[in-house]
């Protein structure tokens, strides 16, 4: 067991999913302009500490530290791809992408009743970094299971 978490109320998971759409209808009011600036940031601190990142991403999800510096750099690589935005969106489309273009962290929090059910959804995903936060009460504790 690498960490042990705190099990989150219905509550705590409403407001968290509150507190992050409250968030959205603010971001999506600026512009992408102004918003690829924060990406310009992201992409300065993952550079600063892509060694850090990696070693996470090699004690969390097993992966080879090659096969993390591997996936920091590619990260960086698509940050750099967001960061060009305003100039690919270049035209009609600009106005539209402040109101209907989400940049940044996205987290979707999906019901499900079995761990199993939790894999197969995972297992199914388009997305290679799709990962399962499944917890299961027992004795005040959550259990949390990442596949690999």
């Amino acid at each position: 067991m690498l960490a042990e978490a705190p099990y989150a109320t219905a509550d705590d998971v409403d407001r968290a999913v509150r507190t992050a759409h409250d968030a959205f209808l603010k971001w999506r009011e600026v512009p992408v302009v102004d918003r690829v600036q924060v990406l310009y940031r992201f992409k300065t601190l993952l550079e600063e500490h892509a060694a850090e990142v990696a070693a996470i991403l090699t004690r969390e999800n097993g992966k080879t530290a090659e096969d993390a510096r591997m996936e920091v750099r590619r990260a960086i690589q698509m940050v750099e791809v967001a960061c060009g935005m305003p100039s690919l969106m270049m035209g009609d489309s600009l106005n539209d992408v402040a109101k209907d273009e989400i940049f940044g962290p996205v987290l979707s929090v999906i019901r499900v009743k079995t761990l199993d059910e939790a894999i197969q959804l995972v297992n199914r995903s388009p997305f290679g970094n799709a990962t399962i936060d499944f917890h299961e009460q027992w004795q005040g504790r959550a259990r949390i299971l990442v596949p690999n």
